[in-house]
């Protein structure tokens, strides 16, 4: 017997399995959007990019900048609802089941779908693009690949019907699926070829044309499967690097939308310019910090890279990079699985003065021999502002224990090169997550086998402490273990943490029905905002 989960039905099943609310943080800190009765129809959204994407590649590609131009041309089985992103709705699927024993999710496809280039999407597509990001073929990158373990098997009985089996329970395997990255792609063309450099979604909006260094421009698909939807013709992505620019192309109304802006000017904007400019923010799903590449000397040493830690002072690092607008954390995110202060000062450079801290930073280097320092480089994403203030932030800390740092901004598309091949000495990189479980958020980053394990820390034990936890039906069982995994990988000093992020979002009161999400990526879509 299988029961259909939508709205209420999902909580319940998420009770059953003994990861209620817990398990998610969706939702409670999104702010309303600016809304009317009546929905206009035509004209474009114009949204500041602060760089080109890396790739339009969606198994291979993290950047929130990529992620933002792929949302609207491609579609998902489910999703989270734009509005209200503690429900999950359908998207692809058209209703979906989940067995009793939560070991088989069975989903029914929209039979009208189809992709822009006219062909029909089908479960074989399904079957092929969820195939691909758990077990991509040589040479292909999946950033998302560890997050399907629990996946034995998929099936498709009928072109509009897809079987996902299961190893063992996973209450957060739906939540997974609705993720702004989890979208399908068409098996005809990636069969024999690569999305890289185009886009051939089946989503709300269609690619037109991309000038680099200039604008991306998608265009209305009027064959989409959602009777009504979109409600605007074009959305216009515009380049440009200079947050300063930027913000006066927000007040001058040559751009609708300006994400991630800071704190400082969000306030001012509110302040300011609240009669024509809207801002909403949101504690994100997203931790700044920098790797280290304990694959090259001296950063193979634990020595070395805790007296790293230990120059670090966060919070000065909070008030340049951040105006203030970030907290200290571990892993993993405030909310239910995060460590509590005490904990968290049990590693080092979370507690103590920071001259004592710097004096300690200075004996480990001496005792790894580097009394008299050493010279390293630290790569930076070029254009964005968070990256580059980190670079400075680590630098000019450096500096108090001997260590010369040369900063190396480079453009988004070689910066991902290099950090997935390792290629760097330090590099300002961060970690977040599909959601606020510790199954969606610490694998990929902290596990020998994790896609985005940027710094390439090998720990058998966060290994094996990442397995138990993810098989344990208790919560608080559970939560003893991840505390367990949180402070082991935080003691090997690889990535380390400067701050979890609060998110800011201004944009253009004549834009109607765009909301902000904690993680940030799943509010791209586009297909319900309109002009007024």
């Amino acid at each position: 017997m299988t029961k259909l989960i939508t709205g209420n039905t999902r909580r319940e099943f998420l009770t059953n399995m003994g990861l209620m609310a817990a398990a998610f943080s969706f939702g409670a800190t999104t702010l309303p959007s600016i809304s009317s009765a009546k929905q206009n129809k035509g004209g474009t959204v114009n949204i500041r990019l602060s760089s080109d994407p890396s790739s339009f590649d969606p198994i291979a590609n993290t950047s929130s900048i990529a992620i933002a131009i792929l949302s609207p041309c491609y579609s998902s089985l489910v999703s989270y609802d734009q509005a209200d992103p503690s429900k999950i709705v359908g998207d692809l699927a058209n209703a979906w089941n989940v067995s009793d024993d939560g070991l088989t999710y069975t989903f029914e496809l929209e039979p009208s779908a189809k992709f822009h280039d006219g062909a029909p999407l089908t479960a074989a597509d399904v079957k092929f693009t969820f195939d691909r990001v758990r077990n991509p073929p040589a040479g292909v990158s999946s950033a998302r690949k560890n997050l399907f373990r629990m996946v034995s098997d998929i099936a498709t009985p009928d072109a509009q019907t897809v079987v996902f089996k299961l190893q063992r329970p996973a209450p957060v395997f739906l939540a997974t699926l609705a993720s702004a990255w989890m979208v399908v792609l068409p098996k005809h063309l990636l069969e024999s070829g690569s999305l890289k450099d185009q886009i051939v979604g089946s989503g709300p909006f269609k690619f037109e044309q991309y000038t680099r260094g200039v604008s991306v421009k998608l265009a209305r698909n009027p064959d989409y499967y959602r009777a009504g939807k979109p409600l605007v013709d074009k959305l216009a992505f515009y380049i440009v690097p200079e947050d300063s620019t930027a913000y006066a192309t927000l007040l001058n109304g040559q751009i609708d939308i300006f994400s991630e802006i800071d704190g400082q000017q969000a306030a001012d904007t509110k302040l300011r310019y609240g009669d024509k400019i809207a801002t909403l923010e949101a504690p994100s799903l997203s931790a700044d910090g920098i790797s280290l590449n304990v694959g090259r000397k001296p950063f193979d040493d634990l020595r070395v890279r805790e007296a790293i830690s230990l120059a670090i002072d966060r919070r000065a690092a909070i008030k340049f990079a951040m105006q203030g607008y970030a907290t200290e954390g571990g892993f993993l995110p405030p909310g239910p699985w995060a460590l509590s202060p005490e904990q968290l000062e049990t590693v080092s450079g979370y507690s103590g003065n920071v001259a004592d801290n710097r004096s300690a930073a200075r004996n480990l280097l001496k005792d790894a021999g580097y009394g008299t320092g050493f010279e390293v480089k630290i790569l930076a994403r070029k254009g964005v502002s968070t990256h580059e203030a980190r670079a400075i932030t680590v630098k000019e800390q450096l500096a108090e224990i001997g260590i010369k740092v040369t900063v190396d901004l480079k453009e988004s598309a070689t910066y991902f090169d290099q950090i997935n091949k390792h290629d760097f000495d330090m590099a300002t990189t961060q970690i977040g997550g599909l959601g606020n479980d510790p199954d969606l958020i610490f694998g990929e980053y902290h596990t020998s086998e994790g896609s985005t394990n940027y710094a390439g820390m090998k720990d058998p034990v966060v290994d094996a402490l990442f397995s138990r936890q993810s098989v344990e039906p208790d919560t608080e069982k559970r939560k003893e273990v991840v505390d367990d995994m949180n402070i082991k990988a935080l003691k090997n000093y690889a990535f380390l943490v400067f701050f979890w992020k609060t998110d800011f979002t201004s944009f253009s009161k004549r834009l109607h029905e765009y909301y902000l999400h904690s993680q940030a990526d799943n509010n791209r879509k586009m297909d319900g905002v309109w002009l007024g």
